[in-house]
């Protein structure tokens, strides 16, 4: 049986395919329209994968707003620090 840190980590190569899909795409709008985010505000993404909401974020113009984001799996950290410079990714 494979363990959950390896599974992760190879999972990471294969996770941003998900930005491909619209029932993704959605429920990342659904999640930033729900949070009303205005600028300045202080959030928590835990499980944040390779960053893809940071991205979103950015996207949006909303770079002025704290983003704390964990992961387990340092693979997707390692992903998530190459796509979002100015976002702190930490390990679980």
């Amino acid at each position: 049986m494979i363990n959950a840190s390896l599974f992760w980590d190879i999972y990471a190569k294969l996770y941003d395919t998900l930005n491909l899909l619209e029932p993704y795409q959605r429920l990342h709008q659904e999640v930033l329209q729900s949070l009303d985010l205005k600028g300045g505000e202080r959030i928590l993404d835990a499980g944040c994968g390779t960053g893809n909401f940071e991205k979103l974020l950015q996207n949006k113009g909303l770079n002025n707003i704290k983003v704390e984001a964990l992961d387990f799996s340092q693979a997707m950290l390692k992903r998530a620090k190459r796509k979002n410079g100015n976002h702190s990714f930490n390990r679980i």
